[in-house]
């Protein structure tokens, strides 16, 4: 009776519309799947089998799955050795991705696990592994077998033993001729290497600043700190056709007063993160040449970074190339306890969602700040960073096409510096037929605030006063010029209900939700796609769902 119940089941299944769908319609389904992970696997690193699930539906489905390579163009060892071997064998020549840790085999022997990889080489196009140093000095050569297939290699190493480092081979270049990306962890790479040739995509990372080079000096005595700084620029000029350039604690020095001071153009970079000291990070910054179009992220971590802020502002002032990208849209400022972190990117289509402060992300371009439109402010509350009024208004008195400032803790000067009058000049006097100065950030429409503490009480008299009783007096002199901007305060704030009410008599107030735990500032999930809620665009300057 379970047979015949079993086969009629099939039957039923194979009457059904779905299974008239042709095989290559129904993997085109599946792999809207791939990207899934199965129940009870959600936590497993580089385990994407979700269309699984749909193969039991039938064993027509099945057998269209079991029998199509690609689907299998991810083997993982989260199931075991076993499930390895087989999806190695179902891919076919396929081209793979293997994504892998050597101690997540620790049930197998390593090297049995990597001779298993091995022989498919021949067809995989991205590798990446992982494990301990000792571990990766013994099994990594196995992986290395030629092909040219190979177009991306990741080695992330975790270091128990400071002498133990995986360096890899000069002849790799050979063996994997076609390799575009490298990304490499805790593996130190001299930049005399021949890998480093025709890349797109060079990623290295450290954890102690400068290690890269300042290893490779302790183990050449021939050669000093400048001839590193000088070869750093010699692999750049090798990889024409890069795009992202990722480098965390791997910038040479020119300690020794190195006289290196070509100028490296990089015409096709999208994005470049520089993190090491503020001196390196400086120095590499002032000999690099890429497009306004590309996105920078510049990371001084080191505690007397945080004094030199202002210093980065006359870099990029010099930086500035002649293009036709348009001209900068926001940028963010972010101070921490021992660094600093700018972020600079030219995407104007992010004007539509709200800066995110917690992970600092920002939009502008590599170009006089003259036409900044969004400004972003934060600051850890246990770091020392206040720029008086005036150094505000030195730096960013310029930026008169400012609509939009977010502030998140520091406040007080700021605002100083926003009822500030500055002199105009006689040209300005003379086109304006106005009065004989103006408002910094006068074109403002938005001021947001977040977890200020508008209670703080600061002062040299007798009787300090709050920031509140300040910033009331100061927006009411700024009114007597200019109408004020919409104000947004987040509920994480810290004010006093008489003060908001004050407030609201002067202007036209917003008030931001709490952000809850996993959400931006703004309270929008950072998982939420809907683009149905526009914060600022080209042609509103309203926010949420009030408009102006």
């Amino acid at each position: 009776m379970h047979s015949i119940m079993c086969s009629l089941g099939t039957h039923r299944n194979i009457l059904a519309p779905i299974s008239r769908l042709p095989s290559e319609l129904l993997l085109h389904i599946f792999s809207f799947c791939g990207g899934e992970k199965p129940f009870r696997y959600e936590f497993v690193r580089g385990l994407r089998l979700g269309w699984i699930r749909v193969t039991h539906v039938c064993r027509y489905w099945r057998d269209s799955a079991l029998q199509h390579s690609s689907l299998w163009s991810e083997p993982t060892l989260a199931l075991g050795p076993e499930w390895l071997h087989l999806m190695l064998s179902r891919s076919k020549t396929t081209p793979l991705f293997i994504d892998f840790f050597l101690y997540m085999a620790s049930d197998t022997p390593q090297s049995e696990i990597c001779n298993m990889i091995a022989e498919h080489t021949s067809h995989i196009r991205h590798l990446s592994v992982g494990g301990v140093a000792s571990d990766l000095i013994r099994n990594f050569t196995k992986l290395a077998s030629p092909t040219d297939c190979l177009e991306s290699l990741r080695v992330s190493a975790v270091v128990m033993h400071h002498a133990e480092r995986l360096i890899l081979s000069d002849e790799l270049r050979d063996v994997f001729p076609h390799l575009r990306r490298i990304e490499l962890q805790e593996v130190p790479m001299h930049w005399s290497s021949p890998i480093l040739c025709g890349l797109t995509h060079l990623k290295l990372a450290f954890d102690d600043p400068g290690f890269n080079s300042d290893w490779w000096f302790s183990k050449s005595q021939s050669s000093g700190k400048t001839t590193f700084y000088g070869l750093f620029f010699s692999a750049l000029e090798r990889m024409p056709a890069l795009e992202v350039l990722d480098l965390k604690n791997a910038l040479p020095s020119r300690d020794g007063g190195s006289h290196e001071d070509r100028l490296v153009a990089l015409s096709l970079l999208r994005k470049v993160e520089l993190e090491d000291e503020t001196v390196r990070c400086f120095d590499i910054l002032k000999q690099l040449k890429f497009p306004p179009s590309c996105h920078l992220t510049l990371i001084c971590n080191e505690p007397t970074g945080v004094e030199r802020i202002a210093d980065i502002f006359p870099v990029l002032r010099d930086y500035v190339r002649d293009g036709d990208m348009p001209p900068p849209a926001i940028l963010t400022l972010a101070v921490e306890r021992d660094y600093f972190q700018l972020d600079i990117e030219q995407n104007h289509d992010l004007l539509a969602h709200a800066p995110d402060f917690d992970f600092c992300e920002t939009t502008a371009d590599i170009s006089p700040l003259e036409h900044l439109r969004v400004f972003s402010l934060r600051h850890r509350y246990d770091v020392n960073f206040q720029w008086s009024r005036e150094r505000w208004i030195e730096i960013f008195g310029r930026c008169r096409a400012v609509e939009h400032v977010h502030v998140m803790r520091t406040a007080a000067t700021l605002i100083s510096a926003l009822a500030h009058p500055i002199p105009r000049s006689a040209a300005e006097q003379d086109a304006q037929q106005g009065p004989g100065y103006r408002l910094f950030l006068e074109n403002l429409k938005t001021l947001t605030f977040k977890d200020v503490n508008f209670e703080h009480e600061f002062g040299d008299g007798h009787e300090p006063e709050t920031l509140s009783e300040v910033a009331l007096k100061l927006f009411a002199s700024r009114k007597q010029i200019k109408a004020l901007p919409t104000m947004h305060i987040s509920a994480d704030c810290n004010i006093a209900t008489a003060v908001r009410e004050e407030l609201e008599k002067m202007f036209k107030v917003v008030r931001l939700p709490r952000p809850e735990y996993g959400e931006l500032w703004d309270g929008i999930s950072s998982s939420d796609s809907d683009d149905s809620y526009p914060i600022y665009s080209h042609g509103d300057s309203s926010a949420g769902s009030s408009s102006d």
